[in-house]
């Protein structure tokens, strides 16, 4: 069913990296998308031992496991508290896995071939290992890194051969070892992003080396679009980076709250959210296509910075108002009543400021009337913030709501 404009639902994959997810990050993932599927921790190599059944005419050969993926220790164990701290939401379908098998529409042993056009481009195997200067040697050990080495059977050939042409790039300025663990880690994103493709999900990556990766876009896209079965028939997802929402209050904040806690967050936060991309969906629309990851960051990094500024403009248009209150109430509250004023004035700055203009009105200190024209200048810098398309930001842990 093709998807409505007026719903914009967004279901995301969290690309897996060497550590398991942080709780922090994966929460503030779960108030963004209306579900997120996690790598199936069994799903532990580019090829599994078994995935792949190759048949020749009078015979089959079964494959071994092929290019475990990098992971540092604690790895499994991290996750497994994940699944049992999330039970709740995942009986939901909130957080999901993806299969521990292939999924049928997914030829596994393809991953194999097109991994060996990957490692031959320059751009991707440089994005897979940005962090190859901090150490001699990659942080942990792998086993079953394999290239070429296709199978066949009396001499018939593999469907599976290894089409490039095209050497494996390699690094130059730091040890074999890094270029091998920079293979392996292209390997486990591509794998993956086959997946996010076929089941229509936004890739999302909060590790350096996968956001590194997603930003290399150009030969990624036909990579993953070579031999991989099309997307759900509708819209595709429109997909922008989290960093814009990001903050140290609102990470620390969803870092102490439960998921419980979280989940009842997300009843506010959600809707907004896909109130935002339905809009910027429109605006794709109406400039032809879908836009790319980096002019939909490029978009929503300019509607925060008009959020900002009507933010900033509704303060002004308050501390106006709040000073022409003060002034007037001093001209006919004499010196004792000023004194007063300034003792309630006081002790209630700190509140919201529709508090505090309650309190000046039903404190009889000011007369809306006295006030018209601050007022009349305070309503609509006022709307402009509340039906911002990013207002809802404003509920979260660290945001600033007027």
């Amino acid at each position: 069913m093709e998807k409505s404009l007026m719903s914009e639902r967004c279901d995301a994959l969290l690309l897996p990296a060497d550590d398991a997810p942080v709780n922090a990050q994966l929460k503030k993932s779960v108030l963004f998308f209306d579900s997120v599927t996690l790598a199936n921790v069994a799903d532990a190599a580019l090829v599994n031992d078994r995935d792949v059944e190759e048949k020749f005419p009078g015979g089959a050969i079964m494959w071994a496991e092929r290019n475990a993926f990098p992971r540092n220790e604690g790895y499994v164990d991290s996750m497994q508290r994940i699944m049992s701290d999330t039970s709740s939401l995942r009986s939901r379908g909130i957080l999901r896995l993806t299969p521990e098998k292939p999924l049928p529409t997914i030829d596994a042993g393809v991953n194999y071939s097109l991994w060996h056009s990957a490692i031959a481009d320059a751009t991707l195997v440089n994005a897979a290992a940005p962090d190859r200067h901090r150490a001699e040697n990659p942080p942990h050990g792998f086993y079953f890194y394999m290239r070429g080495c296709v199978m066949t059977m009396n001499n018939h050939p593999s469907k599976y051969e290894i089409a490039e042409t095209r050497p494996a790039f390699g690094f130059s300025d730091c040890s074999e070892s890094w270029t091998m663990y920079a293979h392996l880690r292209l390997g486990r994103a591509l794998k993956f992003l086959r997946i996010s493709h076929a089941l229509g999900l936004v890739p999302l990556a909060f590790d350096d080396p996968n956001q590194k990766i997603l930003a290399a876009t150009g030969e990624q896209n036909s990579l993953i679009e070579q031999r991989n079965p099309v997307n759900p028939p509708g819209f595709a997802p429109i997909q922008f980076d989290l960093e814009v929402f990001d903050s140290a209050e609102l990470i620390n904040a969803l870092d102490a709250m439960s998921w419980q806690e979280v989940a009842r967050l997300r009843k506010e936060i959600l809707p907004g959210m896909n109130k935002l991309r339905t809009h910027m969906r429109k605006v794709s629309i109406l400039q032809n296509g879908d836009l790319s990851r980096e002019e939909n960051n490029k978009r929503l990094r300019e509607m925060m910075r008009d959020f900002t500024d009507a933010k900033e403009s509704l303060s002004e248009s308050w501390e106006k108002l709040r000073i022409a209150a003060v002034l007037k109430s001093m001209r006919t509250l004499g010196a004792t009543g000023a004194l007063e004023w300034a003792g309630l004035l006081g002790t209630i700055t700190g509140q919201p400021w529709v508090d505090l203009l309650g309190k000046v009105f039903a404190a009889g200190l000011v007369s809306a009337g006295a006030l018209h024209s601050e007022i009349q200048s305070l309503i609509p810098a006022r709307r402009k913030v509340t039906q911002h398309k990013l207002y809802f930001t404003d509920l979260l842990p660290g945001g600033n709501e007027p």
